[in-house]
């Protein structure tokens, strides 16, 4: 049966447009539906050369070719492009079999593609100035799930050199981001975005309805810093559906759930309340050099601000640096009671209880919380660890 197809082919040079980020936080997306991607192919590989190659007929799909491609046939959806790098050669062996690579069987394969939902965190790759020491591909990571993906100040990047199809429909009012970058170009208005979004190619890299994804400039002048807002109560749960089904079971006894998190993770996290005197710079500043010590080079961590406005920093170990996040999270604690920086409360959360059992059993786990009253500068403490200590120290006196 024969049927019309409309797969253009593109001729692309691929030159990076520059652009100046306002923002220090980039979210990179990760699929790509490469034609060398081997798993964008039903039977994980790459086509060779005596290959029937099949899309499906409703595949409506951009599919970038870097290299040469040389396949026995082809068989096209209704509706794609094809985007043809500087150096790609493609061509058809139909007809000259025998001078194909002889390691080459020949079968069909057919293309699934890959496509992924924005609201799917391990969908994108985080570059902040919030997070230190990340290792990526780590679990857990000190990055909160609703922090993974795009935020409001974020700029957003589909990589040159790689197509894609993502999906963005969403029951959340929408999403903005302060910048989009599509294989080099630059969309840093709303403008020129739904223009694109709406042109053939557009429709065929975004699943989406044209109006849910507003590009604005979107500085923050808050000197308390400004917050992501995807940890509001609607969007997590947006996020987390996609998250909470993979939780792992945590490596630990008494693990934490920081807020922005999906799942329970082995780690330590401060949750910090403040006053009018706060300023979020020297915070930062505290939290980037304590993670650049020698001895918690290994742990991560990330800082950023909630949507009801507190600060929360969370920390995780590396593979051979268990005990070292609470270590940290409480030398941080000592430091805010020592020097106030603006910070009223802070409540720290560490989990201690590693099923290894390598952590000391000396630390105490559990939650502690202290307030800090800046005009008389007297630390006020409530904390289990030395209610517990109290109790006993009674007791021995009693006998």
């Amino acid at each position: 049966m024969m049927y019309k197809t409309s797969f253009h082919v593109l001729v692309l040079l691929l030159t990076y447009v520059g652009g100046s980020y306002c923002s220090s936080t980039i979210k990179t997306w990760i699929l790509n539906n490469n034609f060398d991607n081997p798993n964008n192919w039903n039977t994980k590989r790459n086509p060779c050369n005596k290959d029937r190659v099949i899309f499906p007929a409703q595949e409506n799909v951009v599919v970038y070719i870097p290299g040469s491609l040389k396949v026995r046939t082809m068989v096209l959806p209704m509706n794609g492009q094809f985007v043809l790098g500087n150096s790609a050669v493609f061509s058809l062996s139909e007809g000259s079999i025998s001078a194909t690579d002889p390691s080459c069987e020949g079968q069909d394969i057919q293309f699934k593609g890959l496509r992924g939902n924005w609201f799917d965190p391990p969908n994108w790759n985080v570059s902040s100035s919030s997070a230190m020491n990340i290792v990526g591909g780590s679990y857990p990571s000190p990055i909160p799930h609703s922090e993974q993906v795009p935020c409001p100040r974020d700029n957003v990047v589909f990589p040159v050199g790689k197509s894609f199809k993502v999906s963005v429909k969403t029951q959340t009012g929408g999403i903005k981001v302060n910048s989009i970058i599509i294989n080099g170009m630059v969309y840093n208005d709303n403008n020129s975005f739904s223009t694109f979004i709406r042109s053939p190619t557009g429709k065929r890299l975004f699943d989406s309805d044209n109006s849910l994804i507003t590009v604005e400039k979107n500085d923050c002048s808050d000197s308390t810093s400004c917050a992501c807002g995807n940890d509001r109560r609607d969007i997590l749960l947006v996020i987390c559906a996609f998250r909470t089904p993979q939780c792992p079971t945590p490596q630990c006894s008494d693990p934490i759930q920081p807020i922005g998190h999906c799942c329970k993770i082995c780690g330590s996290s401060l949750l910090m309340t403040y006053g009018h005197q706060f300023q979020f710079n020297p915070v930062k500043q505290l939290f980037t050099g304590h993670l650049t010590k020698p001895q918690y080079l290994e742990v991560q961590g990330y800082i950023s601000k909630t949507h009801d406005n507190k600060i929360q920093m969370i920390f995780v170990d590396g593979k051979s640096s268990y005990g070292k996040a609470a270590q940290l999270a409480q030398e941080f604690e000592s430091s805010f009671q020592k020097e106030m920086f603006g910070v009223t409360s802070v409540v720290m959360k560490r989990s201690v209880q590693w099923n290894s059992g390598i952590f000391p059993s000396a630390h105490k786990s559990g939650i502690s919380t202290f307030e800090l009253h800046n005009k008389s500068s007297i630390i006020f403490i409530k904390s289990r660890n030395i209610l517990i200590i109290a109790v006993m120290f009674d007791f021995f006196f009693l006998n």
